[in-house]
């Protein structure tokens, strides 16, 4: 009987991701929601993560670092400048560039992101051991390497 979840998984491993994101999400918005940060989305978590290490950024550079395209960081960033959480200022280097960076406001948000990465991480990762946890990373960035050829 073991043998054939194993098998289902297998051949439904892209499923099975997907429906690990959506919980997740769930999860995440959840816990946002808790912390009074009803206005954010699970999509700004890279964005201030990224400025919480690295502030004031380009939003091309911003874009790099998260993985998604300008307009779609332009949208998330707008978002959060509607929310106080950042600004955007024109660059001074590269005039067509525009630089992010947090707001006093944005930068008070960094102790409750943690705890809420903490939080998601903690339930991800019940019941996995340090080994397990380096295995699953290494095979799924193993996997997300096949999708970038």
């Amino acid at each position: 009987m073991a043998k054939n979840n194993v098998m289902f998984g297998t051949k439904r491993i892209i499923s099975l991701i997907s429906s690990i994101r959506n919980s997740s999400n769930k999860f995440l918005l959840a816990l946002l929601n808790n912390n009074g940060l009803k206005g954010l989305a699970t999509s700004h978590g890279d964005i201030l993560a990224s400025l919480f290490e690295t502030s004031p950024m380009s939003m091309q550079e911003l874009a790099a670092k998260i993985g998604k395209d300008k307009s779609t960081v332009t949208a998330l960033v707008d978002k959060l400048i509607a929310g106080d959480y950042v600004i955007k200022e024109k660059n001074l280097v590269d005039s067509r560039g525009v630089i992010v960076s947090l707001t006093p406001k944005g930068l008070e948000l960094k102790p409750t992101t943690d705890k809420i990465g903490d939080d998601l991480l903690n339930t991800a990762y019940d019941g996995f051991t340090e080994t397990d946890k380096q295995e699953l990373t290494r095979l799924l960035l193993k996997m997300k390497k096949n999708f970038e050829k």
